[in-house]
């Protein structure tokens, strides 16, 4: 396998662990979470091999968010985005609301009257919630680039040994 191969191979490793990253569930803050609601973002990801770069993409404009995270107004995670005197907007919201199924629930526990208003209402509240504690961050490309390599190790090697070959070979 050759350098350019293997960077096309590598891409493709990637963005398929990449994406396992993103449908995994795990524990953030005790509770426990799957990043992933509508799936769009995970089955969005891509790779470009752009000559000795190989640059990984989203077509959802969210996937930097959830990758390095968002800082809140009492909680940081140091990421570069923040959320500073502006709450995240409500619709994107109600939609994962629909998605996942969240309900408007009352003091006690049990389900409430599902209103339009009281709907909003929750969504509203999550926002809040959001903007203070902001997004913990996920780095689901960096988590699948470590893995790779880790395991591909034989692979990487093998590619790296047929370039120098190829660089050698003076026939």
């Amino acid at each position: 396998m050759k350098f350019k191969e293997l960077q096309s191979t590598l891409g493709r490793l990637i963005v398929e662990r990449a994406q396992l990253e993103l449908g995994t569930t795990r524990t953030i803050n005790g509770k426990k979470v799957r990043r992933v609601a509508s799936d769009n973002l995970r089955r969005g990801l891509s790779y470009s091999v752009n000559g000795k770069k190989v640059n990984f993409n989203t077509n959802q404009a969210y996937g930097g968010f959830i990758h390095y995270g968002v800082n809140g107004t009492k909680k940081t995670w140091g990421s570069p985005f923040s959320y500073g005197s502006k709450q995240p907007p409500i619709e994107p919201i109600l939609k994962w609301m629909r998605i996942k199924g969240i309900k408007v629930r009352k003091t006690g526990g049990s389900f409430a009257k599902q209103t339009p208003k009281a709907v909003r209402g929750l969504a509203f509240g999550i926002a809040k919630k959001i903007k203070e504690n902001g997004i913990a961050p996920l780095p689901y490309y960096n988590l699948a680039i470590g893995n790779v390599f880790r395991t591909q190790k034989a692979l990487i090697a093998a590619a790296v040994k047929k370039d120098i070959e190829l660089l050698l070979n003076f026939d």
